[in-house]
């Protein structure tokens, strides 16, 4: 496996873990269960978009593939722990 691709095992890793302890289905889904979002979200990192648009993504991706408007509170709180994550892990 290439450094890239170990890179991006290891990112899609860690944003598997915050959008599961996020669980805005509420349903103890399978570990796979926001994958979807998941990969929507590092490539919107990766694209170098703003916080903002992660944030708008994320509400979208709820509406648009789940079928329900996430609570502001709830995809404001796991924007900033994504945003975190990825701020601290660009920082290494």
């Amino acid at each position: 496996m290439s450094r890239r691709n170990k890179l991006f095992k290891k990112e899609e890793h860690s944003v598997r873990a915050i959008l599961n302890e996020w669980d805005p289905l509420q349903a103890s889904p399978p570990p796979d269960e926001y994958d979807c979002l998941n990969h929507r979200v590092l490539s919107v990192l990766h694209s170098g978009s703003s916080r903002d648009d992660l944030k708008s993504m994320i509400e979208r991706e709820m509406l648009d593939h789940f079928g329900f408007e996430a609570p502001k509170k709830g995809v404001e709180a796991v924007t900033d722990k994504l945003w975190a994550w990825w701020l601290k892990s660009k920082a290494k």
